[in-house]
């Protein structure tokens, strides 16, 4: 991943964990 990309945290329903995607 590119260094500098803004990234936020993702929950998908049914998920314990958040996710972080690119944004």
């Amino acid at each position: 991943m590119p260094i500098g990309v803004p990234r936020v945290p993702f929950r998908n329903p049914g998920e314990e964990d958040a996710v972080w995607i690119d944004v």
